[in-house]
């Protein structure tokens, strides 16, 4: 009878596509790590990043160590310095730390999961999946929706999110 009870929720949870992260919340469980409004860049070319909310719901503090996907060959936690005058994407060595309960925003000009090695396009409406290592909560893996970016217009700001793009007038002069 055991047997029987723990494959008809085997069938619930996998046909019905809720996840455990999911399913623990609405048995009264909250999952070690939360994450909200995850999305990754559409991208023709050979790379592209995913970015979302990380909220550590524990007691202690915990490092998201590493990530996996499988469509492509590598992946890294990245973040963004300014190096002078230009901003530089830098690889992660240690994770990205989360503290107890607070929240990290991976976001464009921050904090981002780097997809390097792209197999295929990565086109608007489709997903992508990812698995997330961290060093206590175990992993969690994920279903992450491709998006258009969406910039906000400032002023002498580039759509990467940096500030480092000429004015308009420079460009309009150099084109001439």
């Amino acid at each position: 009878m055991r047997k029987t009870y723990v494959s008809v929720i085997a069938f619930f949870l996998v046909f019905n596509l809720i996840s455990l992260q999911e399913f623990a919340q609405s048995q009264g469980h909250i999952a070690p790590i939360s994450i909200r409004d995850p999305w990754a860049r559409t991208s023709l070319v050979s790379t592209s990043a995913a970015f979302m909310l990380l909220t550590n719901n524990q007691a202690q503090d915990d490092t998201l160590v590493r990530a996996e996907a499988d469509v492509c060959e590598t992946v890294e936690l990245h973040t963004h310095i300014k190096d002078g005058d230009v901003m530089r994407m830098r690889p992660l060595k240690d994770g990205i730390v989360l503290t107890a309960h607070h929240s990290v925003s991976l976001k464009p000009g921050g904090l981002h999961i780097m997809l390097i090695g792209l197999k295929r396009p990565l086109l608007e409406g489709e997903k992508i999946f990812l698995k997330l290592y961290f060093h206590k909560a175990g992993i969690v893996s994920l279903a992450v929706p491709i998006r258009k970016p969406i910039y906000k217009k400032v002023p002498g700001n580039s759509p990467c999110g940096c500030k480092n793009s000429p004015p308009k007038s420079t460009i309009a002069r150099k084109l001439r």
